[in-house]
């Protein structure tokens, strides 16, 4: 997971949110019933206030999504499995 997170690090130039990105990675894996915020908040101890801003104002989205397909055609194409840029 965290190597996962690293691939992405630079499109997070403020380390909270590269934190809360790693927060929430940790949270889905996380063995709960709901992946509600609040509750993510109760096993993250981090306000689920300050997820949810990451989650809708963080300007990375259009990078990050690039990104992610661009891995993903590589994948299928048998080009690279890798989290290599």
């Amino acid at each position: 997971m965290y190597q996962y997170c690293a691939y992405y690090q630079d499109l997070f130039p403020d380390i909270r949110s590269y934190e809360y990105l790693k927060l929430l990675h940790l949270g889905i894996i996380y063995n709960l019933k709901q992946k509600s915020l609040p509750e993510l908040e109760k096993v993250l101890e981090v306000s689920s206030q300050s997820l949810h801003h990451f989650l809708t104002s963080s300007p990375w989205l259009l990078s990050l999504e690039q990104r992610r397909l661009n891995k993903l055609i590589a994948i299928l194409k048998g080009k690279n499995n890798s989290y290599s840029r």
